[in-house]
């Protein structure tokens, strides 16, 4: 076999094998409980039922993660699980719309809001 031969037989190898961990990898990552009932604790349940609205202050602008589009609607993939999580559990998220992401750390320490959109916990944030 010659040099250019090998190079070229290495490479549709590689391909090959790229494309086979791609195909293993999407199967594996499909959703195991897709369209299940969520299976909730009594606890879980009680909780739910005293706080069926639940005020979440996202970060205004931090895509693509979370932020509010030119109409002011919610996006990006925290708002997706968001509205995922609206229809699995009996739950409204109240989304609470704040200037900067200084303003819904104000919020939240001062607990005017009941939770961020996706945030990192920290120490600090822990305490409030």
């Amino acid at each position: 076999m010659n040099r250019d031969t090998a190079k070229k037989t290495t490479c549709c190898l590689l391909v090959l094998l790229f494309a086979v961990a791609a195909g293993l990898a999407s199967v594996r990552c499909r959703p195991q409980h897709q369209g299940r009932p969520i299976r909730l604790t009594t606890e879980e349940r009680a909780w739910l039922a005293r706080h069926p609205v639940i005020r979440l202050a996202p970060d205004p602008d931090f895509p693509p993660v979370e932020f509010f589009d030119s109409k002011g609607n919610y996006r990006g993939i925290a708002a997706d699980l968001v509205a995922l999580v609206e229809k699995k559990l009996p739950i409204r998220f109240e989304i609470v719309h704040l200037r900067n992401w200084d303003e819904v750390l104000r919020q939240g320490r001062s607990r005017q809001i009941d939770m961020f959109g996706a945030a990192v916990p920290t120490p600090e944030r822990l305490q409030y």
